[in-house]
């Protein structure tokens, strides 16, 4: 198969079992991904992703509640082990797994999760794709200003592996929200130290089954490899053709 290339970045596996999609707290042989991608993501922080290119690359960087099937688009446990739904389907409590870790040894709990859903809401974030979360209560509240208190946004840490979502209105289509890039667990202790740096490869902090180490630029022309670059929020994935590849598990372009 040919395909244009522009880009490639070379991750290194953090897990022992690719398959299971975390990062796990014991080291394993390192896997090589190389995503053969048609232009730069524009950012790899999943609150500012909006186009295709980023999104591809955060969705191997980091894991969330809930992940869809590659064949068959179908809700599938991912951070979370279970779920259960209120009776008037509008309470969601999400048992989590206790065994998946940050690349920088911290456990990822429900409190990340809490965390990253707030941050991508928060108007400081100027998040582009925070409008699915509105579904939550009080969310578009808090996204447009009307509401100043996080606490009052219908996502709550019960502890470090329960997580409750309050909705404003029963939606049967809100775990393949959840399943999204703006969904995703965020690393707060990283982002405050680093602010807008804070997705350099030096300080990137990720829980997914695959961890950057280097950015290279590479020119279409001579394919000459340069210094990484700094990477900088701003973008989004989805792609428009076979244009990526890994070794584990098999790349398959749709």
């Amino acid at each position: 198969m040919k395909a244009k290339l522009s880009t490639v970045f070379t991750l290194i596996a953090v897990l022992t079992l690719a398959l299971s999609g975390a990062a796990t707290a014991q080291g394993s042989e390192s896997i090589i991904l190389n995503l053969n991608l048609v232009g730069d993501p524009l950012t790899l922080d999943p609150a500012l992703a909006t186009d295709t290119t980023s999104v591809t690359v955060i969705e191997q960087l980091f894991i969330g509640l809930v992940d869809l099937d590659d064949e068959t688009a179908e809700v599938r446990p991912e951070l979370a082990t279970s779920w259960t739904v209120s009776a008037d389907a509008t309470v969601y409590t999400f048992t989590l797994r206790s065994d998946i870790y940050w690349t920088d040894g911290h456990p990822v709990t429900a409190q990340d999760v809490r965390y990253g859903i707030l941050r991508t809401l928060n108007p400081a974030t100027g998040a582009d794709y925070a409008y699915p979360l509105g579904v939550i209560k009080n969310a578009k509240g808090y996204n447009n200003g009307t509401i100043t208190d996080p606490n009052q946004v219908g996502v709550e840490a019960l502890d470090a592996t329960h997580l409750r979502i309050n909705l404003e209105y029963p939606a049967s289509y809100v775990l393949s929200i959840f399943s999204m890039w703006i969904a995703r667990p965020m690393p707060q202790w990283a982002i405050e130290t680093w602010g807008d740096a804070w997705t350099d490869p030096a300080h990137i902090v990720t829980n997914g089954p695959y961890r950057l180490t280097e950015w290279p630029m590479m020119t279409t022309s001579s394919w000459t490899r340069t210094s990484p670059t700094t990477m900088r929020p701003a973008s989004r994935s989805s792609g428009s053709g076979c244009g990526w590849w890994m070794k584990i598990p098999p790349g398959r372009c749709t």
